[in-house]
């Protein structure tokens, strides 16, 4: 039983919501989520919840597991050509841009692509990639807080952070 227990935690149901939604906003009805390792259960939380939102949308929440969050996997699944992608995290999104871009793909008019973590490359590449940003620096403050706070007594209880998303050119059609 976990409920003793004190967490931090990001939500990551929230994040992958607001970029399912966010796709979804933008026209985009051929959706596909690259969900990154399925034993994390960050990757596992975010599957359920993008599904959840299709479901909700009425359109098929198609996906594809990879073993890994990297940039190859992401690279290996380009050949799907989905309308839009929203990728577990944003290296596997920047392979499947890369494979995308080289194969004569229009980023974003022919497939809107969205990451998760929001590395500092995102912002950088070409296009620059939209992402769910999660705050690290406040998550370890976050964390601070609670040991103080157990140290002094406090019964077990868990905060979560949310998530934001961050709109880039990988996205949304100008």
């Amino acid at each position: 039983e976990f409920s003793e227990l004190s967490t931090v935690s990001i939500d990551q149901a929230l994040g992958s919501r607001l970029a399912t939604e966010h796709l979804l906003a933008q026209g985009r009805s051929r959706l596909l989520h690259v969900t990154g390792d399925l034993s994390w259960q960050d990757a596992s939380e975010r599957l359920a919840s993008y599904q959840s939102v299709c479901a909700q949308a009425g359109v098929p929440g198609r996906w594809v597991g990879t073993d890994a969050w990297t940039g190859e996997a992401g690279a290996m699944v380009a050949r799907r050509l989905p309308d839009a992608v929203f990728a577990s995290n944003d290296d596997i999104a920047l392979g499947l841009c890369h494979v995308l871009l080289a194969a004569g793909v229009k980023i974003p008019d022919d497939v809107a692509v969205i990451g998760f973590d929001d590395i500092p490359l995102a912002r950088w590449a070409t296009p620059s990639l939209s992402s769910i940003t999660q705050d690290f620096d406040a998550l370890g403050r976050a964390a601070l807080s609670l040991s103080d706070e157990l140290v002094e007594g406090a019964p077990a209880h868990s905060i979560h952070l949310e998530p934001q998303l961050v709109v880039r050119a990988s996205s949304t059609r100008a």
